[in-house]
């Protein structure tokens, strides 16, 4: 029961998006959490030091690029990009 309590209120934190059929780039799939995120595009998206205490995290930075280009990158994994990955020294 607990297992299944932890899922569910899991499943709430995200909030399950994807790109519209029109082609409109208005929704990703982001966890509610505040951290950083790598992007296949070797940059490091960091929530901004005014939103750390609200949901926006580094995937919400990174869709926003993403969107202004073509929908291209994906995200990596959490955390900085290391230097093999484009991140910088």
């Amino acid at each position: 029961v607990k297992l299944a309590a932890i899922a569910v209120l899991a499943s709430l934190l995200i909030v399950g998006c994807f790109a519209g059929e029109d082609g409109s780039c208005d929704k990703m799939l982001c966890t509610g959490e505040s951290h950083s995120v790598c992007g296949s595009n070797g940059v490091t998206y960091t929530p901004r030091q005014k939103d750390m205490d609200t949901t926006k995290s580094g995937c919400n930075f990174f869709h926003n690029d993403n969107c202004d280009n073509g929908q291209t990158w994906r995200v990596l994994h959490k955390g900085m990009c290391r230097r093999d990955e484009g991140g910088s020294k």
